[in-house]
């Protein structure tokens, strides 16, 4: 089996990203069917005066959001 491994997704609008250095693209439903857990990395760091984020989202709207999918805030 394909078991154990990972692929960064940098591009996840498009599901494109990296495993076993090249380039990858799965549909939602591979993803769905294969993916077993998902790891998100926010850094605090990141929340900006007025509570966005660098990229303009709402910073604790996002940690919220991450929570109601199930995600684990440390």
């Amino acid at each position: 089996g394909w078991g154990g491994h990972c692929i960064d997704q940098h591009a996840v609008r498009l599901r494109q990203g990296t495993t076993w250095g090249m380039n990858h693209h799965a549909t939602e439903e591979w993803c769905k069917r294969y993916t077993s857990s998902l790891h998100l990395v926010l850094l605090r760091d990141w929340r900006l005066p007025g509570g966005r984020a660098p990229n303009g989202f709402a910073f604790e709207q996002l940690l919220s959001d991450a929570r109601a999918r199930g995600a684990v805030i440390g």
